[in-house]
């Protein structure tokens, strides 16, 4: 095998970054993919645990469909799953007559050892690291199915955020009550809207909320840094399949930045053409794999000063390294060019190479081997 230098506008000399953004502030480093996706939010499951979709659920009770609208627009902000708190015995609107004090809520609302019956099927909680939890205010308290809820499941490694609606009351205490009831989890404050609220008063709370999970107080509240990467490029951040750990600089640095924070590491999986989704829905607070600082990913997050020079190589058999001496001899349609999806070398060889034949392989780390075999005949890589 041989590389051989080669150069094209705008590619030589680029910066690699190393990721130390947290949640929305994105820190983005040589080589990653760039297309982000959105997502509208999940039908609600009311009999069976639905099968999760994200790393975010979203856990609503609503006895009117007031506390719903509001977690759907949180559901679709965030990509989330949505999964809906039914009682076992609906509640009718007599039931729901808070000026008579023999109504069933009046009745449940007194008696905080009260425990509402969930007729809606259970969920598996371990899919998820962030639970936003909605429910109405009845007076002043949240309703006691959700304190049956909290009691029901571990939340263990999971960020817990309440919300409610309320014509005129505030959260008050209701999520640090309910904190107490849970036992586990980290629990941030919560926060109060109007049954009408809009999508965008909606996305400036988690716009705001977003920012403060990643702050350093955040990530030591919550003992654990996520570190998203997508594992397939040495000599940034690799997974050694021999040893099942992350090796590399990046590598390195991520284990330096825990132990700094006094926090554990935890490696979120991603690939390059999910890269900037994940991050933008919190799926990790920052990512690190030896990502390229572009106008297009600084447009959409913040990435940190670049550590190191880059640019474009081409690897070949070492036979065919007198062959393949220039872009222009590459850009034939008998050439077979090999890369990864979702990345730069895509987008360049993509740009540049539009007459050769390109093959995608998913499997970044195999494709100089498939080289070597015959498999495909260049790979545009990084030259450091």
């Amino acid at each position: 095998m041989k590389r051989i230098p080669c150069s094209a506008s705008g590619r030589a000399g680029a910066p690699v970054s190393l990721a130390l953004c947290l949640l929305l502030m994105l820190c983005l480093a040589a080589c990653g993919g760039s297309a982000s996706t959105s997502a509208a939010a999940p039908d609600a499951t009311s009999t069976a645990s639905p099968v999760a979709k994200s790393t975010t659920l979203v856990a609503v009770f609503s006895a009117t469909g007031a506390t719903r609208g509001v977690a759907e627009k949180i559901a679709a902000v965030k990509g989330a799953d949505l999964y809906e708190i039914l009682p076992a015995e609906p509640y009718t609107p007599e039931d729901l007559d808070y000026s008579n004090d023999s109504s069933r809520t009046s009745v449940e609302q007194k008696d905080k050892s009260f425990r509402t019956e969930i007729g809606s099927g259970s969920i598996d909680l371990s899919h998820f690291d962030t639970v936003f939890l909605g429910y109405p205010i009845w007076y002043g308290q949240e309703p006691r199915i959700m304190d049956t809820f909290v009691e029901m499941y571990d939340f263990s490694g999971k960020t817990v955020i309440p919300f409610c609606t309320s014509g005129s009351s505030g959260i008050g205490s209701t999520g640090e009550t309910l904190a107490a009831y849970a036992g586990t989890g980290t629990w941030l404050p919560g926060n109060r809207f109007t049954g009408s609220a809009t999508e965008e008063e909606v996305r400036v709370w988690l716009d705001t909320l977003d920012t403060a999970q990643g702050t350093p107080d955040a990530i030591r509240a919550r003992g654990v840094l996520r570190v998203g990467t997508a594992g397939d490029y040495q000599p940034m951040s690799y997974l050694d399949p021999a040893t099942k750990r992350y090796v590399g600089f990046d590598a390195a640095l991520a284990e330096d930045l825990a132990a700094a924070l006094g926090v554990e590491l935890a490696y979120v999986e991603t690939s390059w053409p999910t890269l900037m989704a994940d991050t933008l829905t919190g799926k990790f607070d920052l990512a690190i794999c030896g990502i390229t600082i572009t106008d297009d990913r600084q447009a959409q997050a913040l990435m940190s000063i670049g550590y190191l020079e880059n640019g474009k190589t081409v690897l070949c058999r070492a036979e065919d390294a007198n062959k393949y001496t220039s872009l222009d001899a590459i850009d034939r349609p008998e050439v077979r060019v090999m890369e990864n999806p979702g990345g730069l070398n895509e987008k360049f060889a993509r740009e540049n190479l539009p007459h050769a034949t390109l093959i995608i392989h998913d499997i970044n780390q195999e494709i100089p081997g498939l080289v070597a075999s015959g498999e495909a005949d260049v790979m545009i890589t990084e030259v450091m």
